[in-house]
């Protein structure tokens, strides 16, 4: 059984009130699935498992290696099937239009349903998030785009307060300072005097071109494996929520360096570190 199933046969099971009768009916590798499930406190509720709101939660970019491996009259029926704020940033990117005649409800389902399914991959379904077993990282799932990118960001910050404490020339902290907003600035010298009990390669300041760009860069993709070391103990479908939040190109680089699972008490520091900066930066739901 896949992650999915056995999830939700747990589910089943614990509330039918015969559990013990009907494990009795299953292999013993089934029941051993079965024991490493952990179950969200939430009364189970067949009707959490209609995927039809879950395309709206994904950024638009993550549909178009589907839509581009059709015809440009094809792809114009896909669009057709999406809200007018997705098919309005979709378009242009594939050089076509939707079409001017409304589709009915069950047509737009099918395309709907096709962009979903290519998304899912081969299990062809997930766990709703509300289903998700107990996480402090649960809360990522529901923020936005520019919320992860900002949380990504200040993980990052945490490797240049690291190497700060190696430069002396007061020009180029000056200028690092300037590179940063005025939040990122007050949290980096808050975290000057920390002491990790890891390490991470360099960041690389040597080579630094002293531009705001470059270094934003820099940090940006130290961020992104700040997350990926923490998201590699959870839960693969929170996973996938996140990383489907995110544009395509962040949330594939994002997923592979998940599957490199990271020391538990690593990737545990880095969680609390991203409660810390939640509570921080009071990111709302969506954001």
């Amino acid at each position: 059984m896949n992650l999915s199933s056995t999830t939700l046969l747990k589910m089943l099971l614990e509330s039918s009130g015969k559990k013990e009768e009907l494990l009795s009916f299953l292999s013993e590798s089934n029941r051993e699935d079965l024991e490493k499930i952990l179950l969200s406190p939430l009364p189970f509720n067949p009707q959490d498992f209609v995927y039809d709101s879950l395309l709206w939660e994904i950024h638009y970019s993550w549909f178009l290696p589907t839509l581009k491996s059709y015809s440009s009259k094809e792809a114009s029926l896909f669009l057709s099937s999406l809200p007018t704020a997705y098919a309005e940033k979709i378009a242009p990117l594939l050089l076509t239009e939707p079409r001017t005649e409304k589709l009915s409800r069950p047509a737009k389902k099918f395309f709907r349903h096709i962009l979903l399914s290519s998304l899912l991959g081969e299990e062809k379904e997930i766990l709703p998030k509300n289903y998700l077993p107990p996480s402090p990282l649960n809360r990522l799932a529901t923020l936005g785009k520019r919320g992860l990118l900002q949380l990504i960001d200040f993980l990052a910050l945490y490797d240049l307060a690291h190497e700060m404490k190696k430069i002396v020339a007061t020009s180029i902290l000056k200028r690092i300072d300037h590179c940063l907003t005025k939040n990122e600035s007050q949290f980096l010298q808050s975290k000057l005097s920390i002491k990790e009990l890891f390490t991470l390669p360099p960041l690389g300041l040597e080579k630094w071109d002293e531009t705001k760009h470059s270094l934003r860069l820099m940090l940006h993709k130290r961020g992104l494996v700040r997350l990926a070391k923490a998201l590699s103990i959870q839960h693969v479908h929170l996973v996938w929520y996140i990383c489907h939040r995110l544009d395509i190109g962040r949330g594939n680089l994002l997923f592979r360096s998940t599957t490199k699972k990271e020391n538990p008490k690593i990737a545990a520091k880095i969680v609390s570190y991203i409660e810390e900066i939640l509570s921080l930066l009071k990111l709302n739901k969506e954001e």
